[in-house]
């Protein structure tokens, strides 16, 4: 993919549709995914077919193959337009590990274990 163009296409991936994108990538469910996120079935189809027109795909399956081949590149292009290095999310702020058992939600709050 270009230079110019990737970052086009990572410009209109917002952090909600990063998190699709990984939840597809970990085989969860549409269902599921638009549950965790609290939007309808409808808008989730709407966004995954959305992000297929964005990446030039033309299928779930091919998404999560051009995820798995970005998303490390786009990770760091955000840092890059946050002006972000990876130094500078360690230290006071950086969050701490959930404790053994937890787990968080797709939007990065911690659920207490069950």
């Amino acid at each position: 993919m270009a230079q110019s163009k990737e970052h086009d296409v990572f410009e209109r991936i917002s952090p909600q549709s990063a998190c699709v994108l990984a939840l597809l990538m970990r085989q969860y469910s549409r269902r599921e995914i638009a549950r965790s996120l609290g939007i309808p079935d409808s808008t989730l189809r709407d966004r995954i077919r959305t992000l297929e027109r964005l990446t030039d795909t033309s299928n779930q399956h091919e998404l999560v193959r051009w995820w798995i081949d970005n998303r490390a590149e786009w990770g760091r292009w955000v840092l890059r337009c946050a002006e972000l290095a990876a130094h500078d999310l360690e230290g006071p702020g950086q969050a701490k590990p959930l404790p053994v058992g937890a787990e968080s939600d797709f939007q990065g709050r911690r659920r207490p274990a069950t």
